[in-house]
């Protein structure tokens, strides 16, 4: 393969390119979605409805146990439909456009242990995918949705971001600097890094925050402060967490521009649990960023799309 080819992945399976859905798969496809938009209505309408029939029953009946039916069925009902929407109404959403004959990629391969992209972790959540047996995966290119694993459809509608990367490097090659379209790869890798995790840090404030509040329970003008002023507290927590993100970012971040032109460093990885393989691995010795993980690019280099995303295609010119 050629330094300026690229090359497609699904998580830690590689694009075989394009196909037709099978037949007997488009049928399947059809049968699930039928079978989840009915769950999904029934959930929705038995889900709003139970607050109405309780409402009926206390009327009709006057008891005073149908107050107490009422008030949890306002919050059961709601969570009810909510379930049905998101776990049913998600699949019968998403295999809407599936018809008979229609372009699909087909990615083929097996997951290591230890690899830790984000579309791997959701195959191995789901059970899609089994150890690091080879596997086959069916997806529909456009919205990054798997509609079939191992020619079994699948009834769950994951979806993933399809990636681009530079062709990997033979094992005997690791080392070497990067090509031109690895550094493209690498400029998205540190837009990424840019990107600072807000929720999280904000999530991580309140919760400090509640600990804190529950701790000074005790001292009755502590928590009167709390209950005053405790947001700042929230803020001022989530703004140190958001800095120190900040930080360590740039420190990556710097680690990988002194690395550009530098050769990688080839380590064995082994002894991850429930592998009995030890894996070559590309990595760069400074910010620690995994470039190649055996016959799979990186988990960093797939994130966003690789080649596809914004940062990547600027790079390439």
């Amino acid at each position: 393969m050629n330094d300026d080819q690229t090359v497609r992945w699904f998580g830690a399976f590689r694009s075989e390119g394009p196909i037709e859905l099978p037949e007997h798969h488009a049928h399947s496809l059809t049968a699930i979605r039928s079978v989840a938009l009915r769950r999904c209505l029934l959930g929705v309408g038995g889900g709003l409805a139970l607050p109405v029939a309780m409402i009926a029953f206390m009327v009709l009946s006057g008891l005073d146990v149908a107050i107490l039916l009422v008030v949890i069925s306002v919050f059961v009902g709601p969570v009810i439909a909510a379930t049905a929407l998101i776990k049913h109404g998600e699949v019968a959403w998403r295999y809407r456009v599936v018809r008979v004959g229609m372009t699909v990629e087909r990615f083929a391969g097996s997951a290591p242990y230890g690899f830790d992209d984000t579309v791997t972790k959701r195959l191995r959540k789901r059970k899609m995918i089994v150890g690091e047996f080879p596997h086959q995966l069916l997806v529909l290119s456009e919205a990054g949705t798997v509609l079939a694993v191992d020619d079994h459809a699948s009834p769950h509608a994951v979806r993933g971001t399809i990636a681009e990367t530079a062709p990997l490097r033979a094992q005997d090659d690791l080392s070497r600097p990067l090509s031109g379209l690895e550094r493209a790869e690498l400029a998205g890798v540190m837009d990424r890094l840019y990107k600072l995790p807000v929720g999280g840090c904000f999530a991580a404030g309140w919760l400090t925050t509640v600990i804190l509040r529950l701790l000074v329970l005790p001292s009755w003008e502590l928590v009167e402060w709390f209950n005053t002023w405790g947001w700042t507290v929230w803020f001022g927590i989530a703004g140190v967490l958001l800095v120190l993100a900040q930080l360590h970012a740039w420190l990556r971040i710097g680690a990988l521009r002194s690395e550009f032109e530098g050769p990688l460093e080839v380590i064995s990885v082994a002894n991850v649990e429930g592998s009995i393989h030890s894996v070559a691995a590309a990595v760069f010795p400074h910010s620690g960023i995994v470039w190649q993980y055996g016959t799979c690019p990186g988990p960093a280099r797939l994130e966003g799309g690789g080649l596809l995303s914004k940062a990547a295609r600027a790079a390439r010119g």
